[in-house]
């Protein structure tokens, strides 16, 4: 078998795996508690009365876009020293649920899904708003449908006032540091190609890191390893949705799975109310989303996850991610054990028409590959 040399770029997906694992509270679950927290505060401290008539009772009330609070007490003191206790969002929601000094009503259904959810399990939003959608497809809920659309706007503004508020740890001195930009920068071997052979000569090119997250936090650390480098290592970063508080990339929050079998319904209702937090029509907004199908068109590469869950709210890009035929590797960097890892080749797998190259792409466990947590 004849030698020859196999030139591979590198594609890294990196998602919110990578700011849990820097210790940045930035799930939905550590969004919704401070809300929530958030919610409380500003309702006592506003402190406006409204009389009730019918049971002669005077309340202490605050309303935004989605719930409405009733306090039974003006002491404004003693209400802030008891929010300050609730230190988990578990100890915040049991609270809320008694209603003794404080009604809590929802006044969204896309936000009472998303705290039932929280009850139970962990928040997927966007997943929430698009299950409230697909349910809604009748001309006679476009009024649902856009104080739906409504909400989640309101949602997504809020979520990035949040993700402005966190601080992005430090990284001097950290060997941790390294060892994340050792792994994301990484060379590609023989074993992670199943159509290469031992005798070829296999080398990395250009390093293409498509982030999903809003905050700075991964250009950050690999600014703060970048002397350790000799030569220096190139890699473009392109945040594919969006970046905090950018005019030119604005946050991109919605769904994205067109392969879904309602989508199509949706687009035949012929109402574009219905389109408006369609992750493919965000995408126009930069030239970030063309800008990574130049590079999944220029040369063979292999395609790296590193914290990202491989949702089906990004279904469309992952597909065209996965099944171009110039993915030749699908490498997983996985979370705490190898149930992770397993998950996360499930998760994948759900981006596929073709079984038999998923098969082909997805390279075996290592235990080497697990990401480091800070």
């Amino acid at each position: 078998m004849s030698k020859k040399e196999r030139i591979y770029n590198r594609l890294i997906l990196v998602g919110n795996g990578f700011d849990l694992a820097l210790g940045m509270k930035t799930s939905y679950n550590d969004f919704l508690f401070w809300y929530l927290r958030n919610l409380l505060i500003t309702s006592v401290k506003k402190n406006k009365s409204l009389n009730d008539f019918r049971n002669g009772r005077k309340y202490f009330y605050y309303k935004d876009e989605l719930t409405r609070t009733y306090w039974t007490s003006s002491d404004k003191e003693s209400k802030l020293i008891l929010i300050d206790k609730f230190d988990t969002l578990q100890k915040l929601q049991d609270f809320l649920n008694e209603k003794n000094l404080l009604r809590f009503d929802i006044d969204s259904l896309l936000f009472e899904e998303i705290y039932n959810s929280s009850l139970t399990s962990w928040v997927d939003v966007e997943k929430n708003y698009y299950d409230i959608l697909k349910t809604n497809l009748k001309r006679e809920q476009e009024q649902v449908i856009e104080k739906l659309n409504n909400d989640f706007t309101f949602l997504k503004k809020q979520l990035e006032i949040y993700l402005s508020s966190l601080e992005i740890p430090s990284f001097e001195d950290n060997g941790k540091s390294t060892l994340f930009s050792e792994q994301l920068l990484d060379g590609i071997t023989y074993d992670d190609v199943i159509d290469a052979s031992p005798e070829d000569s296999i080398s990395r090119k250009d390093i293409l890191i498509l982030n999903f997250n809003y905050t700075n936090s991964l250009a950050q650390l690999l600014k703060s390893v970048e002397d350790n480098y000799n030569p220096k290592i190139n890699y473009t970063i392109n945040h594919i949705h969006g970046k905090l508080n950018s005019k030119e990339e604005k946050m991109i929050f919605g769904y994205g799975d067109e392969m879904d079998k309602k989508y199509e319904e949706i687009q035949d209702l012929n109402d574009n109310l219905y389109l408006e937090n369609i992750k493919s029509f965000q995408y126009f907004r930069s030239p970030n989303y063309r800008n990574l199908l130049r590079f999944v068109n220029s040369n063979e590469y292999q395609v790296c996850i590193y914290g990202h869950s491989c949702g089906l709210s990004d279904r469309v890009m992952l597909n065209e991610i996965f099944e171009n035929e110039n993915c030749k590797s699908i490498k997983v960097y996985y979370y705490k054990d190898e149930n992770d890892f397993n998950n996360k080749t499930m998760e994948i797998s759900r981006h596929f028409k073709d079984n038999n190259s998923m098969r082909k792409k997805i390279v075996n466990f290592n235990p080497k590959d697990i990401i480091p947590q800070f």
